[in-house]
């Protein structure tokens, strides 16, 4: 009986070990410019979605999240500004559901 006790114990404290492990890591990978321009759409696209003044014109609110990201990045480019009134328009909507 002190057998299994001693076993079933054991099995116990190395079991709850195991979901102590450390956490990882913080990902320290630089962004590119293209994932810095996917974020800066996305924080201010969220900030523009909490305004309620937004939803009353969504695509000129894209257009000012998108303006904003690429000028205060300085990559002008046509293609890049397309897409960032894509992505912005996309995530403001989201919040609009």
């Amino acid at each position: 009986m002190k057998k299994i006790f001693v076993t079933a114990l054991f099995l116990l404290s190395v079991s709850a070990c195991g979901g102590m492990a450390p956490f990882p890591e913080e990902d320290k990978t630089p962004l590119t410019p293209q994932g810095k321009l996917n974020a800066c759409i996305l924080e201010k696209a969220r900030e523009k979605a909490a305004e309620p003044a937004t939803f009353g014109d969504v695509d000129l609110a894209a257009n000012q999240v998108a303006n904003y990201c690429i000028r205060s990045l300085d990559m002008l480019d046509s293609g890049l500004y397309r897409q960032s009134v894509i992505n912005a328009t996309a995530i403001i909507n989201s919040y609009n559901q």
